[in-house]
């Protein structure tokens, strides 16, 4: 139990890691380009970050069920919850850009 613990921490923190690099290549490479070869680079590099953003929640997914199986009544099912589509999406709007922390 304490194996598939550590395994879905584990994919949880690479998905908080790749969903921020995506974020910062969007930011950073994305909307910055200005030629047509610029954004076709930065695209391949976002759709290499989805397919390990993929990977991760895949990972996540299979782990929690197996943490299901060998669940016993220790309450595991609240600290792993399932993931959902919505929070594998990431936001680079700024609302405010002169506001602190944007």
């Amino acid at each position: 139990m304490s194996l598939r613990e550590g395994q879905a921490n584990d994919a949880l923190h690479n998905l908080r890691i790749h969903l921020c690099n995506k974020a910062v290549l969007f930011q950073t490479m994305v909307r910055q380009a200005k030629s047509q070869a610029l954004k076709t680079r930065a695209w391949s590099q976002v759709t290499s970050v989805q397919q390990a953003v993929s990977l991760c929640a895949s990972i996540y997914t299979k782990t929690r069920m197996q943490i299901m199986k060998l669940d016993k009544g220790h309450g595991q099912l609240q600290k792993y919850k399932p993931l959902l589509r919505e929070q594998l999406k990431v936001s680079t709007a700024v609302g405010d850009p002169n506001a602190c922390g944007q």
